[in-house]
């Protein structure tokens, strides 16, 4: 029985529409599915562990998918642009959420950072336009730059209290974002961190803040 889906098995197949991945297979490997354009629906199994980088990148028609969860590792890139993408579900075991691993997923509208998590990296979710709701669990330690840069529709977010540096341009463009808490743990705000929130009408900095970089406000005009 088949174990592994390789790298770039199904790469630009783009007239493939629907998939069922066996039972058996724990591993799918990078750019497995990239590109697969004409792709609507695929069935992760449980007996899955791992989903490489660029594994769904550019399956424009796929708008659901459940990761199983026994997956530990989903790749950079591995959902990026995967424009009709409406809501997913991370597995609870998942402790980085790899950079560019939703980039450009712009009718996301919900997603569930299970506590497991302590980074998520640079570009994550940037241009997930559609999202409205984000939690960030106590866990994260690290949010990299760009992470949530023009997530336009998210009107409010709580950073964890076990985050140090709000890096460069993490919030950037988030046009719709009104009210932000930073928390007592964070040290040092990097340059065009919240650029451009140009709804966000109210910021608290706590003393703990020693570095607030050029541009850190900028184009925050209701500010």
């Amino acid at each position: 029985s088949v174990k592994r889906i390789e790298n770039n098995t199904f790469n630009e197949c783009t007239s493939l529409t629907e998939i069922k991945i066996p039972s058996s297979v724990d591993y799918i490997g990078d750019n497995a599915f990239n590109l697969c354009s004409s792709l609507t629906q695929i069935i992760l199994p449980s007996s899955l562990k791992e989903i490489g980088n660029s594994a769904f990148q550019g399956c424009l028609l796929i708008t659901e998918i459940e990761i199983p969860s026994t997956v530990t590792k989903i790749g950079s890139h591995a959902f990026q642009k995967c424009k009709k993408l409406t809501q997913i579900k991370l597995p609870p075991s998942l402790i980085c959420i790899c950079e560019y691993s939703f980039d450009e997923c712009s009718s996301l509208e919900q997603i569930t950072i299970p506590s497991s998590v302590t980074k998520i990296e640079r570009y994550a979710f940037a241009g997930c336009s559609s999202l409205t709701q984000l939690e960030i669990p106590s866990s994260v330690t690290v949010i990299g730059m760009h992470a949530f840069s023009r997530c336009s529709m998210i009107t409010e977010v709580k950073i964890p209290s076990s985050l140090q540096v709000i890096e460069s341009r993490t919030f950037y463009s988030c046009s719709n974002l009104c009210k932000i808490s930073i928390p007592p743990s964070v040290a040092k705000i990097e340059k065009e961190a919240f650029r451009d929130c140009s709804s966000l009408t109210c910021v608290s900095i706590p003393s703990s803040v020693t570095e607030i970089e050029s541009c850190a406000f900028k184009g925050c005009s209701s500010l």
